[in-house]
């Protein structure tokens, strides 16, 4: 086997495995996405929530920040 072919064949191996990392981010993606949450949003239904509590947290926090400059 020449030199030339053992290169052409090390980057069919390299070319390889860079699929096989890109088919095993796209499942990976595809296992853990959410296309719709229980009322048929397409935002899931757990981020909805942590928008939910993280807008009332800094609803309490302006609250108390005003209290303290009024009291």
């Amino acid at each position: 086997m020449t030199v030339d072919a053992l290169i052409e064949y090390g980057r069919c191996v390299v070319d390889e495995q860079e699929n096989v990392q890109r088919v095993q981010l796209a499942e990976s993606y595809l296992s853990g996405a959410e296309l719709a949450g229980i009322d048929g949003k397409s935002i899931p239904d757990e981020l909805v929530q942590r928008i939910k509590e993280r807008k009332q947290t800094a609803e309490e926090k302006d609250q108390k920040a005003a209290g303290s400059l009024l009291g």
